[in-house]
């Protein structure tokens, strides 16, 4: 569970060291269309009007600027530098038949703020980013857009060999294809990373293409290297002739917190194909597809998930719905053996062999560890939702197939809740990507990114309509992005019904599952206490949400009657032996435990600080076992 952090300042003089780090001599260096062009470069005036001028007379340490504007020439990043750009919507790097930016046998080196793209009229390049024995690399807030190589894997970017942090970046329409019986692999359209340590946070990978290698997003080939992809959208990407349309996942990590939708594999894993040591928790897998689609007919298993398994591999907290493999086996998730899927909600997918889960070692032919539990199995076809597994403590559609396993209770369609969302205002599509405006904010700070499926749409006679099952990507605000291939309705008044994947006021599901279910996640998928009373029970609910639950968060903080006592208030669960525990720190460097074993008051507990006003400000965390 994480904790609970809180900063409380007392109005007081506060006095603080001055810190000085980093290199004694840094200096900045510029870059602009209208510079003088007189080295070094150091300041707007005497600015460089190529980007690699000011590289060139940088030292280790140094920082350069660049100006808005289009520059047409590749890069050789140095070590130890930072090249800042005004902003990817506004400063360009463009290359035609050459690679855009380079980092080769660096450390220390990063790159934000850029588009780095190609001509308009060039119809190949090279790619957008070569990293090849490089460490500690960060790529932050740039867009790496419309490369096309037919020679070889990444056209994005191409990574060997290095460690990279990827952060806050768009990577699109990207494609490394040539034709079925090419030689050449063309794996990763997007980003293609062979022996490396990656973390991908924050980003938007959509409409890239690959070929047989797969990875129509993202290739990582990187086994027993750390690799995490965190909070993610990785939408609308094809592996023309091969496997993982979404992500080829080879190494030893966690996908967390992402979309994962409308991806399309030629053969296995239309959202993910994943091998090593992997565990996918708390993401939506929608609308992914393996195998037959766009008129080509091969078989291919596991349209939303194809995991190879292994130690530590599980799937925790996801919503997978919507996918399909029909001409192979598990729709939803495809597994060798042993599997482990827990606290999830499958939906609404097919496949030939199985709409939901399929087995390929069950575990009472093969004598393997099988762990599915806790999860919530609706409205899965073709021929069966389940195929070589057996459940325990779930939720399963009930009326044609009989399910064996303790706890195994049967659900119907209305087992979920509906939401209405505010009036639309407008809605547009780019790139299959529907905007929908609504006419006033909903929900709090990512309360509801990566949430829904199923919109509908009423027109202005009131009826309601279909518009289809889409994965919407809507943080809050007044702007909701639905990716599908479907253009918006017209309408002359629309407004929004979205089913979401949250538990019905009168679900079965609550209070139905099995608090000591192995990989039993702290929360839910939407950050909310996994255990919490639904009805009259502290019992894990099933599915991926739990009803009526809250974050773990200090809830109130308020002075007491005494002078200098401060009561701190948190959301708490009354669950046998839960305890608390309070630490507290002057700087957030230093902290000290207050306060230990501090049983659960019930759904929220207190504690007062008899020692408020000795320090002007200090922080407070809040832990829980």
């Amino acid at each position: 569970m994480k904790p609970a952090l809180l900063h409380v300042y007392f109005p007081a003089l506060l006095l603080t060291a001055p810190m000085t780090f980093g290199f004694a001599h840094a200096e900045t260096h510029y870059v602009s269309k209208t510079g003088s062009d007189i080295h070094p470069y150091t300041s707007w005036e005497t600015a460089a009007l190529s980007i690699q001028s000011a590289i060139d007379a940088s030292s280790e340490g140094d920082t350069v600027l660049v100006a808005p504007g289009t520059y047409e020439r590749g890069i050789m990043m140095k070590s130890g530098v930072t090249l800042i750009g005004a902003g990817s919507d506004v400063t360009a790097i463009q290359t035609g038949l050459g690679i855009g930016v380079t980092f080769i046998g660096l450390v220390r080196s990063s790159i934000e703020g850029f588009s780095i793209t190609v001509p308009a009229a060039s119809h190949v390049s090279d790619c957008g980013i070569w990293l090849e024995d490089s460490a500690a690399v960060t790529v932050r807030d740039c867009t790496i857009k419309g490369h096309r190589n037919y020679w070889r894997s990444g056209a994005g970017m191409h990574v060997l060999r290095s460690r990279l942090t990827i952060r806050d970046c768009t990577i699109e329409q990207n494609e490394c294809s040539g034709s079925y019986d090419e030689p050449r692999e063309h794996a990763g359209g997007g980003l293609y990373a062979i022996a490396s340590e990656l973390s991908i946070e924050n980003c938007v990978v959509r409409n890239n293409r690959a070929g047989r290698g797969g990875g129509g997003g993202i290739f990582l080939g990187c086994a027993g290297q750390a690799c995490n992809i965190t909070n993610c959208e990785i939408v609308q990407n094809r592996a023309l002739y091969g496997r993982g349309g979404g992500v080829v996942f080879y190494a030893v990590g966690e996908i967390t917190g992402c979309a994962i939708a409308g991806n399309w594999g030629g053969l296995d894993g239309g959202g993910i194909w994943c091998g090593g040591t992997v565990a996918i928790t708390d993401c939506m897998i929608s609308n992914n597809a393996a195998g037959a689609k766009y008129g080509y007919s091969y078989e291919g298993d596991g349209g939303g998930i194809y995991h190879v398994g292994g130690v530590g591999c599980a799937v925790v907290n996801c919503v997978v719905c919507d996918n399909d493999a029909p001409y192979g086996h598990g729709g939803g998730i495809y597994w060798h053996a042993n599997p482990n899927v827990v606290n999830s909600t499958i939906v609404g997918n097919g496949g030939s062999g199985s709409g939901a889960i399929f087995v390929e070692y069950p575990a009472d032919i093969y004598g393997m560890h099988e762990n599915i539990m806790n999860c919530v199995i609706l409205s899965n076809g073709y021929a069966a939702a389940l195929q070589g597994c057996r459940t325990t403590y779930c939720a399963i559609q009930g009326g044609k197939y009989s399910w064996e396993g303790e706890g195994n209770i049967y659900v119907y369609a209305d087992t979920f809740s509906a939401i209405e969302l505010p009036e639309v205002v407008s809605a547009g599509s780019d790139s299959n990507v529907t905007t929908f405006t609504l006419k006033e904010p909903f929900g709090g700070e990512n309360q509801y990114r990566h949430m829904f499926a199923n919109v509908r749409y009423a027109d202005s006679q009131g009826d309601w309509k279909d518009h289809g099952s889409f994965l919407i990507a809507g943080n809050a605000g007044t702007e909701l992005r639905c990716y599908g291939d479907a253009s918006p309705p017209s309408y002359s008044v629309l407004s929004l019904a979205v089913t979401d994947y949250g538990l019905a006021d009168d679900s079965p599901c609550i209070d139905a599952g099995n608090n000591e279910a192995e990989y039993l996640p702290n929360e839910d998928k939407a950050g909310n206490f996994r255990i919490w009373r639904g009805r009259d029970k502290w019992r894990v609910d099933m599915g991926a949400y739990e009803y009526g639950s809250r974050r773990f968060q200090i809830a109130a903080v308020a002075p007491t009657a005494e002078p200098g006592h401060l009561k701190l208030t948190w959301n708490s669960q009354y669950l046998p032996d839960k305890t608390y525990s309070i630490y507290l720190s002057p700087d957030l460097a230093t902290w000290t435990l207050v306060g230990s074993n501090m049983p659960s008051q019930g759904e929220t507990t207190s504690w007062i600080d008899p020692t408020a006003d000795v320090f002007p400000s200090r922080f407070y965390r809040i832990s829980s076992p």
